[in-house]
């Protein structure tokens, strides 16, 4: 079993699985990439894919999934990367929308979801450093 790096509430779980789902809608744009010979966006999207799929492992692929706890595993450095790609997606999340369309309240869950995805991240990359520290 792979060492656990943090472990997270279902709480907070349940933003960090939707960030990273919705990230990964978009894997289809490796082949686009490669189809427009733009190689560096097509394995740079890779990489984060292949984030994406081993954070997905350990949160579990089930948007329902009860477990009480979640150990993520991935290395100390890729997590962190991983966290702070996520949390720029958030803090991109909470612009007004341009569509002006879109209901207020709507919006309003958004930039609720947005709040608290982007805080775990934040949070999460303060207690991977913390453990880092004192890490050789």
């Amino acid at each position: 079993m792979p060492k656990t790096t943090i472990e997270i509430s279902r709480q907070q779980r349940q933003p960090l699985h939707r960030l990273v789902t919705q990230h990964i809608s978009g894997i289809g744009d490796v082949n686009l990439m490669i189809e427009q010979r733009d190689f560096a966006t097509a394995e740079r999207l890779g990489l984060e894919f292949g984030e994406d799929i081993r954070m997905l492992d350990d949160l579990g692929w089930d948007p329902e999934d009860a477990r009480d706890s979640y150990a993520l595993t991935q290395p100390r450095h890729e997590l962190i990367e991983a966290l702070k790609r996520l949390r720029l997606d958030a803090e991109e999340g909470l612009d007004p929308p341009e569509d002006e369309r879109r209901k207020r309240e709507e919006f309003d869950a958004l930039v609720e979801y947005f709040t608290r995805a982007r805080d775990l991240c934040a949070e999460l990359i303060d207690a991977l450093d913390t453990r880092g520290s004192g890490a050789a």
